[in-house]
């Protein structure tokens, strides 16, 4: 069965956002979501993020689309990074994300080695989506733009959303991540 794992961000929670009104919209539409309380969003620990992505996603991420934001799209690319090799993931789509050091030492530290990005590469089936603002004033446009060329991902730039959560959309919608999960299924069962 298809499923979405919405992993939130720094100093956020599942009912933070846009994520309940995502969650609510793809179980409308047939579509399994969780959204999973990450360990101490405020002073995040990378292996306990892990470990808890790990506990919640399961052996087989196949039907899995991983949707994160900010420091939860760090967090799933070090998930499909450490995937038994084989292991792939049906997609994921990184909403106002970054792949190295942007200045805050809690979530430095989730940067830390770098990325192997072929091997994040090869964890998925149906590709990246990044979706990054133009005004972002957490995690500039050019982080963004360098996670989408590092990874072949698709982009989805917006021009005025500020860090994409919801002090700056203020409708705490975000139907394009609805039309690009459809699309990743919709690709895979092709």
């Amino acid at each position: 069965m298809p499923r979405v794992v919405i992993v939130h961000g720094y100093g956020a929670s599942p009912n933070a956002n846009w994520f309940p009104w995502l969650a609510e919209t793809l179980k409308e539409r047939e579509i399994a979501c969780d959204v999973p309380n990450m360990p101490d969003s405020v002073s995040p620990k990378r292996e306990a993020w892990l470990a808890h992505l790990r506990a919640t996603i399961g052996e087989d991420p196949s039907d899995t689309i991983l949707v994160g934001h900010s420091l939860g799209c760090i967090a799933i690319l070090r998930y499909l990074e450490a995937l038994s090799s084989g292991v792939r993931a049906c997609g994921a789509i990184l909403v106002a994300g970054f792949d190295g050091p942007v200045g805050y030492p809690d979530v430095d530290a989730f940067a830390e080695p770098p990325i192997d990005h072929a091997k994040v590469r090869a964890s998925v089936r149906e590709g990246f989506l990044v979706a990054h603002s133009e005004t972002d004033p957490v995690v500039p446009l050019a982080r963004g733009e360098a996670l989408r060329e590092h990874l072949d991902a698709r982009f989805l730039r917006i021009s005025d959303g500020e860090h994409l959560n919801m002090g700056s959309r203020g409708d705490f919608t975000f139907p394009e991540l609805v039309e690009e999960i459809e699309r990743m299924f919709s690709s895979a069962r092709a």
